[in-house]
């Protein structure tokens, strides 16, 4: 297959893509080194204000019309071990709330699970 003229080659594109590229990218993005978004964040930080609350609250705090994108979050949040789940709803572990009062996040990427 011919490449394209004035298009990177696929090992100059891997070798464009270092670390502190594609860091420099999430932090523009508002991603943390975790993975969190703004909409991650902002659920962590209604639960440590608010207390316990059901997804419908959650959602529209949180401005998640769709009930894909609060699960993903949710399920993520969890995973971390951020969040948890009760008969009431999502709440606030000791780990989320110390999350947010760090000044740097702690390093959680080895919760993400990396299998399938």
């Amino acid at each position: 297959m011919a490449e394209r003229e004035g298009h990177p080659t696929l090992p100059e594109t891997a070798a464009w893509l270092t670390r502190e590229r594609i860091a420099a990218f999430y932090d523009a993005q508002g991603v943390d080194p975790n993975g969190l978004d703004d909409v991650a964040l902002r659920f962590l930080r209604y639960l440590k204000r608010q207390g316990t609350a059901s997804e419908p609250t959650l959602r529209q705090a949180l401005g998640l019309a769709h009930q894909r994108d609060f699960v993903e979050t949710a399920e993520y949040l969890m995973r971390l071990g951020l969040i948890e789940t009760s008969s009431a709803g999502r709440r606030l572990t000791r780990a989320g709330d110390s999350y947010l009062r760090a000044p740097v996040p702690p390093d959680l990427r080895s919760r993400i699970s990396r299998g399938g």
